[in-house]
């Protein structure tokens, strides 16, 4: 994997980190991955660190969301193929590369003179390069003990779980504004980057969350996030069922937006923003080509599965947006979903492997009075049926249990 095929051509390990969600969306990545994480593994230095390109040709820069591939690339490839067989090869690796993290690190966070930060980022409001690096920092302890505990390496989980905590106590302590709900400088990075992580104390994370969404109201429906946090703001914004200002966004020809890039004439993604700078062919910005999957048409899988073991199905119907068909060749065969809505109602056509039963969430949109499967009422407002139940929570009624296809449907 390259960045651009005109002046770099750099396999850089960022580029395959960044994006990873949507290249494992649109490819069977499984044979490409792995020879990827082994140029990685072939490319480390022999002090533990990984650097920004592998194979390593320049011998430059390097930082947790470059290097930090070595960790999160085979760490994707185990939720989505159930593949831990690169999991145990690199472990070794993965763990010489944190302790080489720990040696740029001063009271476990990394300074603002190690690594990159959030990479072309349009934001005038730099976020801190030290800041963008210690949240990757503990995003890859987070994931070495995840990964610790699934190859049954029970102390080394203990020990890396100890390590995100004091990294996590030490990020608070020097970056949470408190008083103005924030983080660091206050940009969209900050506030996306740490409750993607998982870092902003609970009793923090609904304010933290409106502080985001009132600095992209104030970009005027605007994300301006760079190629570190892209990816972390789509994801934070989807879980918080805040898909209409993705949408707002996605369809945007304002700058910073995919329909700026579009709108200068372009083909392919570019490498900034602005459309003109640099790579003229990059895919690293790509990380809206995922929600199309795992947002618009909701396909996706339970918190903690692997392998699509607990697919999902949890569609977000948003904007003037009447229809979406999409499909994904998970590991047990196709999950698809095709829904439409018109005035005279809504309807959706799930696909589901037999031997993975799943959960679909029919969405309400505030008018339905019942749904129909495959014809047959299967919930109402009025009382339950027999048969299949759905159990309403917010704007969504969810059936469990779900596999081959079926046609979700109600009218108003």
């Amino acid at each position: 994997m390259t960045d651009c095929p005109d002046r770099e051509k750099g396999p850089y390990t960022g580029d395959a980190e960044q994006d990873i969600a949507t290249e494992l969306n649109n490819f069977d990545m499984r044979a490409f991955m792995r020879a990827e994480v082994r140029n990685f593994a072939e490319a480390q230095h022999a002090n533990g660190m990984v650097p920004a390109e592998g194979p390593d040709f320049n011998n430059g820069d390097d930082g947790p969301n470059w290097g930090g591939a070595i960790i999160v690339v085979p760490w994707a490839l185990f939720q989505t193929y159930g593949d831990l067989r690169t999991l145990a090869t690199y472990y070794p690796n993965m763990q010489r590369y944190i302790a080489f993290l720990g040696t740029q690190a001063k009271d476990r966070l990394l300074p603002d003179s190690y690594g990159l930060g959030d990479w072309v980022s349009p934001d005038p409001t730099t976020t801190p390069i030290g800041y963008v690096n210690s949240w990757g920092y503990y995003r890859e302890v987070r994931e070495l003990a995840d990964i610790a505990a699934v190859l049954g390496r029970r102390a080394d989980r203990a020990r890396y779980e100890r390590l995100a905590r004091s990294i996590a106590a030490a990020f608070n302590a020097k970056y949470l504004n408190a008083r103005a709900h924030t983080y660091s400088v206050g940009t969209q990075a900050a506030d996306a980057l740490a409750l993607d992580a998982g870092l902003v104390p609970r009793s923090q994370r609904a304010a933290v969350l409106r502080h985001l969404l009132a600095t992209i109201a104030s970009a005027h429906g605007l994300i301006e996030v760079g190629s570190v946090a892209l990816a972390p703001v789509i994801r934070v914004l989807h879980d918080a069922g805040r898909d209409d200002v993705l949408y707002r966004w996605a369809t945007s020809t304002a700058f910073p937006s995919y329909g700026y890039v579009v709108g200068l004439g372009n083909t392919t993604m570019t490498e900034y923003w602005d459309g003109t700078t640099g790579s003229l062919d990059h895919h690293f910005l790509g990380g809206i080509d995922a929600w199309f999957t795992y947002g618009l048409a909701g396909i996706g899988q339970a918190p903690g599965g692997v392998a699509y073991a607990k697919p999902v199905i949890r569609p977000a119907v948003v904007g003037n947006l009447t229809h979406v068909d999409a499909d994904y060749q998970s590991p047990f065969g196709t999950l698809a979903d095709n829904w439409t809505r018109t005035r005279a109602g809504y309807s959706m056509t799930v696909r589901i492997p037999s031997a993975t039963p799943g959960m679909v969430a029919v969405p309400l949109l505030g008018s339905a009075r019942r749904i129909t499967e495959d014809g047959r009422v299967v919930w109402s407002r009025a009382r339950a049926y027999h048969g299949r139940k759905g159990r309403r929570q917010g704007a969504y009624v969810y059936f469990h249990g779900v596999s081959g296809a079926h046609t979700f449907a109600w009218r108003p």
